[in-house]
């Protein structure tokens, strides 16, 4: 038989191969000793928003590798991974294989694009930055697009780290080198595993900044469909149906596609404000996602518990038309966050009430901010509006997700916009 033509296509939805390794390798990573000190947020439409980019790309037949068949697929095959990986230097190196040849290829040839992975020397250099990133990603005239970090973490994977977010972001150094070269988006991966990362404002609050992160993406996931036939039945917009259902390379194509779109952040907090010193105890409450309504279960730890109990059936609906009445639903929240309060309750009344009872708010005087807590136990800080009504008294509430939450205060605090 002859050998298998892949397309663009077909390689984005691949799985990477596994590394070869001995029982002889790194056994600690190479940490700094650095805390991240800012607010951290759950980028969990990732996976969603990567798989609705891959379907919206015009791909076409150009021929850019081939497989062989199965008389000819052995062990020996230059296809197939034979070199032993033992610390960082050699993992770059088969990610840079791996991951950076391929898209690099993908990229240029579907989507027209003259983008390139390389290492970080080959990029214009960053003044008065001297750090080196493991790898770069550059347009055509080697301008940096994002920065990454590829770290072997001793015997702690990526999920492990993930559990201890702001430790492993703030000594593995990579939202410093997003802060000093100004770039919006990175990435941290050990090549089994990826994370995503994203610098940005902080949707409420004024002069802080946001690092947000990705779930983990498994180096061995391959593109799948969504759970059902053809994803009938199914709310197409809930980000769970996605997990672990979008391949590494899928993201990076979605990845690469914002970068090119707005590459850089101009972070306006001090560098001692976003990355500190390891002493420092982070704030595990100051903690912000962009959870919707249409999560599910897996999602809905954080969501105020009368929200797990509602009926939301409306959300669960699979329509395009009610997919569209979502996203207007987050856009008008986004544009809400902008206007002055005395716009706010006149374009709040166009949400709808989250059904479900009222969500027991609390006072922190050290914030100076509401919360609730979630089923985990931790702290949601949210902002308190207020309602006028002609047929009775105002009444209080907070937005998440394009609906509005009726709330009890605790402390007998009153304090509402």
């Amino acid at each position: 038989m002859a050998p298998c033509s892949l397309t663009g296509k077909t390689l984005i939805q691949q799985r990477i191969p596994d590394l070869l390794s001995t029982d002889h390798h790194t056994t600690s990573g190479s940490t700094h000793k650095l805390g991240f000190a800012s607010t951290l947020g759950y980028w969990s439409r990732f996976e969603r928003d990567a798989r609705q980019h891959f379907l919206s790309v015009n791909w076409n037949s150009t021929i850019l590798d081939y497989a062989p068949d199965d008389h000819d697929d052995n062990s020996c095959h230059v296809k197939n991974e034979q070199l032993f990986c033992g610390d960082e230097h050699s993992v770059v190196a088969r990610f840079g294989q791996n991951v950076g040849h391929v898209m690099t290829s993908v990229i240029r040839a579907c989507k027209g694009a003259d983008i390139r992975f390389g290492d970080f020397k080959s990029a214009v250099p960053q003044s008065g930055f001297t750090k080196v990133p493991d790898i770069a990603i550059m347009d055509s005239k080697a301008r940096l697009l994002f920065v990454a970090k590829q770290k072997r973490l001793g015997c702690m994977t990526l999920k492990e780290a993930y559990r201890k977010r702001p430790a492993t972001l703030g000594k593995i150094s990579i939202a410093r080198y997003m802060y000093l070269t100004q770039s919006k988006y990175g990435f941290l991966t050990t090549y089994e595993q990826a994370i995503f990362l994203k610098q940005d404002k902080h949707p409420t609050r004024k002069g802080r900044w946001v690092l947000w992160h990705s779930p983990v993406i498994l180096h061995d996931t391959q593109s799948r469909g969504v759970p059902g036939p053809s994803g009938r039945g199914q709310d197409l917009s809930n980000p769970a149906l996605y997990r672990q259902r979008v391949s590494l390379r899928e993201c990076f194509l979605y990845f690469i596609d914002l970068a090119c779109g707005e590459k850089t952040a101009m972070n306006t907090m001090k560098l001692n404000t976003w990355v500190v010193g390891q002493d420092f105890k982070f704030d595990q409450h100051d903690y912000v996602s962009d959870e919707s309504p249409s999560s599910s279960s897996e999602e809905d730890s954080s969501k105020p518990y009368s929200a797990q109990r509602g009926d939301i059936s409306t959300s669960r609906a699979s329509t395009h038309k009610q997919a569209q009445e979502l996203a207007s639903m987050a856009d008008l929240e986004s544009l809400a966050s902008r206007l002055t309060l005395g716009d706010k309750p006149q374009l709040h009344s166009e949400l709808p009430w989250q059904r479900g009872g009222d969500v027991m708010v609390h006072f922190s005087d050290s914030q100076q901010r509401w919360y609730y807590k979630d089923s985990r136990g931790i702290r949601v800080y949210v902002d308190l509006y207020k309602e006028e009504r002609s047929d009775g008294p105002s009444r209080a509430y907070f937005i998440q997700g394009g609906y509005r939450y009726r709330v009890r205060r605790d402390r007998g605090k009153q304090r509402a916009k």
